[in-house]
């Protein structure tokens, strides 16, 4: 998704991450993504479900950054089970 919105024109991408994109994965996404000309990726540490932790993110996106016009959310709980028939 991150990939399609920079080659749709997106200028900046902000990732809010509990563990705050320290995986490897996850950071030679963020250095894919900044080494496309004019584009600005960074990577937030912050629990969203934490109010005054996302609004102090949101504030440090818009002060470094810019305006957040958009959000998308994804979220996983994975429970491995044998589902009964």
């Amino acid at each position: 998704m991150a990939r399609n919105l920079a080659s749709s024109g997106a200028k900046y991408l902000a990732f809010a991450s509990r563990s705050g994109g320290t995986t490897p994965d996850q950071k030679k996404l963020v250095a894919d993504l900044r080494s496309q000309e004019g584009l600005d990726a960074r990577v937030f540490q912050c629990d969203i479900a934490d109010e005054p932790a996302l609004w102090f993110t949101i504030s440090q996106i818009t002060a470094g950054m810019s305006k957040v016009t958009g959000m998308i959310f994804g979220a996983m709980a994975l429970h491995d089970r044998i589902l009964p028939t």
